[in-house]
């Protein structure tokens, strides 16, 4: 077991934020199982049966997680892998958690886990006066939980979400919003935000899954409105790559991503915008005016500065906006601002197929004179496009308004609009490269081989598959000169460049996929086999058409997913929505609900085994990520089933085989913490 000693002198830091907020706060310290669960119930006897209580339970301790159910630990709970009978007599389960948030009548309650393990309390599946939207969320109930970790995560003894908790209350930084309060989503926001910044921790927050339980929020009131600025870029900005077109006094191109055609949320004036989330100041001497309509100059504003925006001047998505300084109160307006000079994404552009857009830099690119350079083999985001550049971040959200990187010329960067890349096997030496179709054999680069790939949380970003005159096949990858032969690294001079690799069995296709959709996948996947399986044919049937159509939508929160069903296969859902990411001829995602239902008993039996199956295979891969997943895949015989469709060839039969270490020490992994998310660079067929 890990140390907690740092526990007391932290939840006095909770103590005081709290009382601060005018709670009153009981506090225990090491309890074993009997005063764990008396003093869960006392409480909930003395304050959860008032209707206009505010409760928040916050624990700090051990957890653990067992067949998929998480528990808090009690100071004299046995080892679990020692005494397992024990353990479960003492350890409080998320069960029981919730059944003591439905019996509390209070109003609002927020439970509050940094813990071991605590993210199976999920189901695996704006100041004068107070906003309407605040107001609204006050009087419906709410039960609501945020928790350190997912279920695969281990909370380090020196706690990170604890004082980012405290600082989120005491020093304002959880009100997102600007508006002088802090919602329990905001709060789980920020910390899913925060935390891992700090921590191979990625927190989750949610509410119960009871409609008449989940329809408030909690909401702590500030004791002034939030104005602590966020800090700004200097002046002039570092962050602006020279040359850049948006230095310019004026724009001729209009920018994909810019406020151009954004459809701002209204207040019921239809002027007065209804959201906080920041806009950035897209180049250098933007202008401010006086009026929405004027054109006489106020100021003008640098690349890069965070601002809110307070109203419109036209519609929703055309005229000018009126803005202020990140964190002003609503009579601290600035001026007007066309829309074309203000970027209103917090997230990358898509591509058609919905896509995060990211790219590479082809060469190391100067920032303004005296400042660093772009780092080459660093992926970035695609956060605006003008015809000539791209507007990078470092980070995948700019709901914290981090700074943006700035303008690059388009001929510097490799796009990669994909999440898959390629490596060559382990038993390989090196494989050939070739810097075009038309290279010589005298051309072509080594690229090296072996498990040394599993060390980097990228590998060789596919660009495209491309065909040769002679119908040859290619891989179109970006490649960095650190995995060439020394020899052939000189000649490129530390830069990336696109190359050509044949396709062949040598190479390893895969997907970069988040810890966060791994995750969601196995929600999807286990209801879709767990405790179904003592039911009628076609009631299993049914039940995994619902199971499919609930779970889908719970992940990604698309209401329309179930009608949608009704006529697409889910894999092309997914891709619509920008889904989790689905491989081609996906054994799971290529049936729709009516070729479920007329299936045919074998096909069914195939499809029920191969996701039980591929469950059990991610769940090793995300429970010891440096051990090699080793698997064979075989065809079924044709012989062995009548009826089938052609889909069913897709169905194979999965045997997975004894682990082995990818290499020396646990620097050979498929996860590595990247632009602070744990990203997994996996083979394509782990996906369903």
């Amino acid at each position: 077991m890990m140390n907690l000693n740092s526990i007391p002198d932290e939840l006095k830091d909770v103590k005081k934020v709290l009382e601060s907020q005018g709670f009153q706060v009981e506090m225990r310290l090491n309890l074993n199982a009997d005063q764990l669960r008396e003093q869960f119930k006392t409480f909930i006897d003395k304050y959860g049966f008032q209707k206009n209580n505010r409760l928040l339970f916050f624990f700090s301790g051990h957890g653990y997680t067992r067949k998929d159910k998480g528990y808090i630990v009690p100071t004299d709970a046995p080892n679990p892998n020692i005494d397992k009978i024990g353990f479960l007599r003492k350890a409080v389960d998320m069960d029981q958690i919730m059944t003591w948030a439905r019996r509390i009548e209070a109003k609002h309650v927020l439970f509050l886990f940094d813990s071991c393990f605590s993210g199976t309390a999920f189901k695996a599946k704006g100041k004068s006066s107070v906003p309407e939207k605040i107001q609204q969320w006050t009087k419906e109930p709410v039960r609501q939980f945020i928790t350190a970790g997912n279920a695969n995560e281990t909370v380090p003894a020196k706690s990170v979400f604890t004082p980012a908790f405290v600082d989120a209350i005491h020093y304002g930084w959880g009100d997102l919003y600007k508006d002088g309060y802090i919602t329990g989503a905001e709060l789980g926001l920020y910390l899913k935000n925060k935390v891992p910044e700090h921590s191979n921790q990625n927190p989750q927050s949610g509410k119960i899954e009871d409609y008449a339980l989940s329809r408030g929020d909690f909401v702590f009131v500030l004791k002034k409105p939030n104005v602590t600025p966020i800090p700004q870029p200097p002046k002039p900005p570092v962050s602006t790559i020279t040359p850049s077109p948006l230095n310019n006094h004026s724009i001729q191109a209009s920018i994909e991503g810019s406020c151009e055609g954004y459809s701002f949320p209204l207040l019921s004036d239809n002027q007065s915008i209804n959201s906080s989330l920041p806009l950035r100041v897209l180049r250098n001497n933007a202008p401010v005016y006086y009026k929405a309509h004027g054109h006489h100059k106020k100021t003008t504003l640098y690349f890069g500065e965070v601002l809110d925006a307070l109203s419109i001047s036209d519609s929703r998505t055309s005229g000018r906006v009126q803005i202020c300084k990140s964190g002003c109160l609503p009579n601290e307006a600035l001026g007007w601002m066309d829309r074309q000079d203000l970027l209103c994404r917090i997230k990358p552009l898509q591509d058609k197929q919905g896509l995060e857009r990211k790219a590479f830099i082809r060469t190391p690119a100067p920032l303004s004179p005296g400042n660093r350079f772009l780092s080459n083999f660093e992926m970035y985001f695609i956060f605006a496009e003008t015809p000539k550049s791209y507007l990078l971040a470092d980070k995948y959200n700019l709901i914290m308004a981090p700074p943006l990187i700035g303008w690059v010329d388009k001929d510097r960067i490799i796009p990669w609009n994909t999440r898959l890349q390629i490596r060559p096997k382990e038993m390989l030496e090196f494989v050939y490269a070739y810097t075009d179709l038309q290279a010589t054999k005298d051309q072509k680069i080594k690229i090296q081989g072996g498990n040394f790939w599993y060390k980097y949380p990228l590998h060789l970003p596919l660009l495209d598959i491309v065909i040769d005159r002679q119908r040859k096949r290619y891989y179109h990858v970006a490649i960095p000169t650190f995995i060439f032969s020394r020899e052939d690294a000189k000649l490129f001079n530390d830069s990336i460049i696109d190359a050509y690799i044949p396709v062949s069995d040598k190479l390893v296709e895969e997907i970069w996929i988040s810890s966060r959709d791994l995750d969601n996948f196995k929600s999807l996947l286990r209801p879709l086999f767990y405790g179904i399986h003592n039911k009628g044919f076609n009631q299993i049937k049914r039940e995994i058409i619902r199971t499919l159509k609930e779970e889908t939508q719970l992940i990604l929160g698309y209401p329309e997913i179930a009608d949608a069903l009704e006529v697409e296969i889910l894999g092309e859902i997914l891709k619509r929505i920008n889904g989790l990411p689905v491989r081609e001829h996906s054994p799971l995602m290529q049936y729709s609900k009516r070729e479920i239902l007329n299936m045919p008993p074998c096909e069914f039996h195939r499809l029920t085994k191969w996701i039980k199956d591929i469950f059990d295979l991610l769940t090793r891969l995300t429970s010891n990520p440096t051990y090699k997943v080793a698997y064979s895949l075989d065809p079924y015989p044709e012989s062995q089933c009548r009826g089938i469709s052609d889909k069913s060839k897709n169905l194979q039969r999965l045997r997975l085989k004894p682990p082995k270490p990818l290499g020396p020490n646990d620097e050979y992994r498929y996860d590595h913490s990247f632009r602070k998310q744990t990203i997994y660079s996996i083979p394509k067929d782990f996906l369903p």
